[in-house]
């Protein structure tokens, strides 16, 4: 079952990026489904160093793309890139020492949140400049 459900709106209009969300909106609804089913830590845990390690994989790709086109928000992009690998550097330090289930559901509702604004809000804002360059 899916919380999110990849949309049109979600659409930043340069495909690999459009990619790279969706994977993340995949691996968040892995996370739903593990959380909804049989509270199994080890998938959780497995899944939390997924989404890590692919959220680190896409902010490096986007990034370099960004840097490669000038594009002139890219100082503030990457300074929202840095707070929420903060943010999900203490929820995996909440996840090993609080217990499972209330970290992975707090974990869960960062990562929706975050993703969902960030897509929506700050990379929508890339995907304006370079619609005007003609790059897709």
């Amino acid at each position: 079952m899916s919380i999110i459900n990849w949309d049109t709106v979600y659409k930043v209009e340069i495909s690999v990026f459009d990619d790279h969300h969706k994977v993340l909106v995949d691996l968040i609804n892995s996370l739903y489904d593990i959380l909804n089913s049989s509270i199994d830590f080890n998938a959780i845990e497995r899944i939390f160093k997924e989404l890590v390690d692919y959220t680190m994989y896409h902010f490096k790709a986007e990034e370099a793309f960004l840097e490669k086109h000038n594009y002139p928000g890219i100082t503030l992009h990457k300074k929202n890139h840095i707070k929420f690998v903060q943010s999900l550097e203490k929820s995996y330090e909440d996840l090993k020492s609080t217990g499972y289930l209330l970290a992975a559901i707090e974990l869960f509702n960062f990562l929706k949140e975050w993703l969902l604004t960030h897509i929506l809000v700050t990379d929508k804002e890339y995907s304006d400049f370079f619609k005007k360059l003609g790059i897709s």
